[in-house]
């Protein structure tokens, strides 16, 4: 074999592992991005689930009856709820368990929300389980609302979830215990102020109606 055989032979060999590699790599990316489109459809997936359950369970809420329950205020008093809600009451439903930052936000937000409809119409019912935790809660957060404690669960399937999937939420609760406006409260800051905001003219024209009867 002459030198310019070994030339040719040597172009070929070389190309052929250029190749090799070249096609090596790509079936290599591309088998990469198959399993990360894999993995980004599995995660749609299971936030179209969890938005679905969500949705349901704020469906099974709706008009819902809350069973009259017994609360523990700041002073370990027994109070029944239903002598709490002679008008309609904006409750505000959360576990202890919950991430601090979601139960602070919306603190803040229910302290701007009082502002204009009234602290008396918001009621902040926690899981806390004794009125000296109660107090140093309200305390730390300057709770203005009345705060009050029910260690059991409501009657409501977002009560019976575990613990993960379980999320603070707001209800509307009349005079007969009757549910209405379910919403959970760590959703995303401009959900949060669409429903307050909602919340805000409900109440606003609930006290508007009242004056006018007054005259």
């Amino acid at each position: 074999m002459n030198i310019k055989d070994n030339f040719i032979y040597l172009i070929a060999v070389f190309l052929f592992f250029g190749l090799s590699v070249f096609f090596a790599v790509k079936s290599r990316n591309s088998y990469i991005l198959l399993n990360k489109v894999k993995v980004d459809l599995i995660l749609e997936k299971q936030k179209v689930h969890h938005y679905n359950e969500r949705s349901k369970l704020k469906l099974f809420m709706d008009d819902a009856k809350l069973k009259p329950v017994v609360l523990l205020d700041s002073n370990n008093d027994s109070i029944l709820i239903q002598d709490l809600v002679k008008t309609p009451k904006l409750i505000f439903r959360f576990s202890d368990q919950f991430c601090t930052p979601c139960i602070d936000a919306a603190l803040k937000s229910l302290k701007s929300l009082g502002d204009s409809i009234g602290f008396s119409n918001i009621l902040i019912i926690s899981d806390i389980k004794n009125s000296r935790l109660l107090n140093i809660f309200i305390n730390n957060h300057q709770i203005i609302s009345p705060c009050l404690s029910y260690s059991e669960q409501f009657n409501f399937e977002i009560e019976n979830r575990p613990g993960n999937d379980r999320a603070p939420y707001y209800i509307i609760l009349d005079q007969n215990l009757k549910v209405s406006f379910p919403f959970f409260a760590e959703e995303n800051d401009e959900l949060n102020n669409i429903y307050l905001g909602r919340i805000k003219s409900l109440f606003n024209k609930v006290n508007d109606s009242a004056i006018n009867f007054k005259h």
